[in-house]
């Protein structure tokens, strides 16, 4: 295994929000520092369990996760450093490089952010399916990263998994898939998402200028409420 990072897909929205999301591998030993960012949404399953891992040999796996955000300035600044963890300084770089050189496509506002969607997926397995299964399909592959040959595609299998993650309230492979705005629907979204934060304790999501799929699942940010 050796130090990775691609980019999945780099969008920006009609309010001029930039969002990308990458592929990164390095040793799991790193992966507490880059969660220290919590701007970022982050989804990768390592296919370990914590009660039977073997804790040493687990720090030195090299694990791969996926990571959305719309702020990287001082991820990079912070980890793209002299100063930085070298393991982390690492995959940061490469991250860095790829971002600087990127050109991100244009989404116009309604339409959607959806990692590992391409447009092989429209053209010879996405007839009958609607924009929220599409939706759903990018979340399951989002959240089989680790595991999946992206290349081989099942959506009905990806849809599953969302489904299976959502039933069971593992929300985190849900805030990659986001939807654009304009200036005035992001305005809106904001204070209504800031108003529900004051009064109802819903968390805002980690996003600027996006609205993330997360937040179109009833009771996304409280397991307890779901069924009740």
């Amino acid at each position: 295994m050796a130090y990775e990072a691609k980019i999945v897909l780099d969008s920006v929205g009609s309010n001029g929000a930039r969002l990308t999301t990458f592929e990164l591998e390095y040793p799991r030993i790193v992966h507490a520092e880059l969660m220290t960012h919590r701007v970022f949404c982050l989804a990768g399953e390592t296919g370990l369990h914590k009660q039977i891992a073997n804790r040493a040999a687990e720090l030195g796996m090299f694990i791969t996760v996926v990571v959305t955000a719309t702020e990287w300035d001082n991820f990079f600044a912070l980890r793209d450093h002299a100063a930085a963890q070298p393991e982390l300084a690492d995959v940061a770089g490469k991250a860095h490089r790829l971002w600087l050189k990127s050109s991100p496509q244009h989404i116009q506002s309604g339409m959607w952010h959806l990692p590992y969607v391409t447009d092989r997926d429209y053209a010879q397995c996405f007839g009958g399916y609607d924009e929220d299964q599409i939706c759903r399909i990018s979340i399951g592959r989002c959240a089989a990263v680790s595991y999946l040959n992206q290349d081989k595609r099942d959506p009905p299998a990806d849809i599953a998994r969302a489904d299976k993650l959502a039933a069971a309230g593992h929300m985190s492979p849900f805030e990659h898939v986001a939807q654009a705005l304009t200036w005035e629907e992001w305005g809106r979204y904001s204070r209504e998402a800031s108003l529900l934060w004051t009064h109802d304790r819903v968390p805002v999501g980690n996003l600027w200028g996006w609205k993330q799929y997360r937040k179109n699942v009833p009771n996304e940010h409280d397991f307890s409420r779901v069924g009740k």
